[in-house]
């Protein structure tokens, strides 16, 4: 039997008497007919929950590597579906993760929850170096921004302490 041959309704149990001695004929013989039936199996999803990622880090296979166990002989494992799925990028805190398999005719579906984190990202803020004449307007100041990720619009404000001393004056 293949188990491409699974039928819903079972299989016939048939039974048979031999009769080698010829002394079926002192009894009054009653068959009765059984079924055979084939449940599920379980699948199993081994899966250790990831190490925490840095914020910008989108999830990829190196967190989404759960693996599937079935039945021998049966379907092969099936492919996972994760959710959040991999290319996601994930805030900053503690995440939950699910992975799960959905079953067929002969493996029932098979879930599991987990969790990582997710740590924030460094990021920084650096002005550039300028300067003035005493008595004239501040110049425009201008810096750079490093570490963050993605392509939101990032606004920086830069702004000087107050006051007008002349450099290496008193």
């Amino acid at each position: 039997m293949q188990f491409g041959d699974v039928v819903a309704e079972g299989y016939l149990i048939a039974a048979a008497l031999n009769d080698p001695d010829n002394r079926l004929a002192n009894y009054s013989i009653v068959i009765t007919s059984g079924t055979l039936t084939i449940d599920k199996a379980t699948q199993t999803i081994a899966w250790s929950d990831p190490a925490g990622i840095t914020y910008g880090t989108a999830l990829s296979g190196a967190q989404l590597n759960a693996t599937v166990t079935g039945v021998s002989g049966g379907s092969g494992p099936g492919a996972l579906s994760y959710s959040p799925v991999s290319g996601t990028i994930l805030s900053a805190g503690p995440d939950s993760l699910n992975r799960q398999r959905r079953g067929d005719d002969q493996l029932l579906r098979g879930h599991q929850d987990g969790s990582t984190s997710t740590w924030p990202a460094i990021a920084s803020v650096t002005p550039a170096a300028n300067g003035k004449v005493y008595g004239t307007a501040d110049p425009t100041l201008a810096g750079t921004l490093s570490g963050f990720s993605g392509r939101r619009r990032r606004h920086r404000q830069l702004s000087r302490s107050a006051g007008e001393t002349v450099a290496g004056g008193p």
